[in-house]
């Protein structure tokens, strides 16, 4: 019921289930930067430090994505080279 009175209230409001971790990792990079850097910033840690996701594509699909990866770990992000991660954006 909650959720109805705050949909009704706020009809553009998105509710995303995300990752704990990518969602830390996208408020530290919101500082002070616009949604397409954000944007541009988190697809960069995904194509280097993540793991590539198969997709399974039906005939005729002409979709301007090629792959999508998984966010990395806290694991693998702190392995990362400082420099290399400021490489990134």
């Amino acid at each position: 019921e909650r959720m109805s009175r705050i949909t009704a209230a706020l009809p553009g409001m998105r509710v995303l289930r995300q990752e704990p971790t990518e969602c830390l990792f996208s408020f530290i990079c919101s500082s002070n930067n616009n949604i397409g850097r954000i944007v541009g910033m988190l697809s960069a840690l995904r194509r280097r430090y993540g793991s590539k996701i198969d997709l399974q594509r039906p005939p005729g699909d002409v979709a301007d994505v090629d792959a999508f990866y998984t966010f990395p770990s806290v694991d693998v992000l702190a392995a990362a080279d400082e420099a290399e991660l400021r490489g990134l954006g």
